[in-house]
């Protein structure tokens, strides 16, 4: 178990055995992340950031609380909108070994890519769909195909990188292309069972897609990245990551339906003159 006071940074810890890591690793504190963090690398196999969190200290204008269980929801996501996080306790992961293979697949459909991915969920670390034009950007010297998959496994054989290396050049890519290519993005939360019912949908998008896998409340999903788009694909719900409401975050989630109700009761518990980033939460759950 990790206890870490808010300003404690992933570089100052080490990330080896921390169980899901942000891709923003390198210049984010665990008080950050607990905040406003959710996935990264290593929530495929152990679960979103609220389910490797043990307790959450945070002050807020009726002082201190102390939250454990299924309260964590009521803090995370909730972006300081219900008090300042002073103190996290997070359970730890024994990595045996140090460095990844990446696994790299093609295939002429998304259906097929889908298949594939099914068989291999419960041995990965993490694990990405791209169609071609978000693999090209990522890989342009690899000869990709209509739909790829891009995996990582801990064995001893095969090319191995840095975990670190890992977050930065595989489980951060959307954002790396957004940078070089100064292009629209959004983000959709999918059901694997949508993605693969309606995948035609995607298939025809007119748009770079970057589905990366991942796991919140032991439910495995599709967190999928739009670039480039016109129109948003009209799957799963919108994730809008350019609002600075917390309602837009996660007024539906699939995973963990009742999140939104326990943070607007907590905020109207610990805050409700709205004294805390005044505005940036809507306690009507009815809009």
């Amino acid at each position: 178990m990790l206890i870490s006071r808010p300003g404690n940074d992933f570089n100052e810890i080490g990330i080896n055995d921390i169980p899901v890591i942000p891709t923003s690793f390198y210049m984010s504190t665990l008080g950050g992340y607990a905040a406003t963090g959710a996935y990264g690398f290593g929530a495929l196999k152990n679960g979103a950031l609220w389910d490797n969190l043990i307790e959450v200290e945070i002050y807020t204008p009726k002082g201190f609380y102390t939250v454990t269980g299924k309260n964590i929801l009521s803090t995370t996501l909730a972006a300081g909108t219900t008090g300042i996080i002073t103190k996290t306790k997070m359970r730890l992961v024994n990595r045996k070994y140090k460095k990844i293979n990446i696994v790299k697949k093609t295939f002429n459909s998304l259906s097929k890519a889908l298949d594939d991915a099914f068989n291999i969920l419960n041995s990965t670390e993490f694990l990405s769909i791209r169609n071609y034009g978000m693999a090209k950007e990522i890989d342009p010297e690899y000869s990709w195909d209509k739909w790829n998959i891009i995996y990582g496994v801990y064995d001893e054989n095969g090319q191995s990188y840095a975990t670190k290396d890992i977050i930065t050049s595989f489980a951060g890519s959307y954002f790396t292309v957004v940078s070089k290519r100064k292009v629209n993005y959004n983000s959709l939360n999918i059901s694997l069972d949508e993605l693969d019912k309606k995948s035609r949908i995607l298939e025809e998008a007119k748009c770079l897609i970057n589905a990366e896998i991942t796991k919140s409340s032991n439910k495995i999903f599709s967190r999928t990245y739009i670039l480039d788009y016109t129109k948003l694909p009209q799957l799963g719900y919108n994730v809008n990551l350019h609002s600075y409401k917390v309602n837009d975050i996660v007024k539906i989630d699939f995973t963990n339906n009742d999140r939104l109700e326990k943070i607007i009761d907590f905020k109207q518990k610990v805050d409700p003159e709205d004294r805390l980033n005044p505005g940036k939460i809507n306690t009507n759950l009815n809009i």
